[in-house]
């Protein structure tokens, strides 16, 4: 399945491209990411920031909209992929 991001409200929706059903939401604006990636399952989404946060990747929940985790790497992160394994 292929999906979408939009941004509503101060809220990223994630929605499944065949029906738009709203798979869930995260708390940021799609401004405010440099990055964005969707994982193959749209069960999370992974952000990086702008400067000077462009050094930590997140990683939501998109079913809750809630960080599963963030780490910071040394330097900036220049971009994001997942792999069909959802890696």
């Amino acid at each position: 399945a292929l999906y979408r991001i939009d941004d509503r409200e101060e809220r990223v929706q994630v929605r499944e491209l065949a029906t738009g059903t709203v798979l869930g939401q995260i708390p940021l604006r799609v401004s405010e990411p440099r990055f964005l990636c969707v994982g193959p399952d749209a069960t999370w989404v992974a952000t990086v920031g702008q400067k000077p946060n462009n050094r930590r990747v997140r990683v939501w929940a998109v079913a809750t909209g809630t960080e599963r985790f963030a780490f910071d790497f040394d330097g900036s992160v220049p971009c994001l992929a997942a792999s069909p394994a959802g890696a």
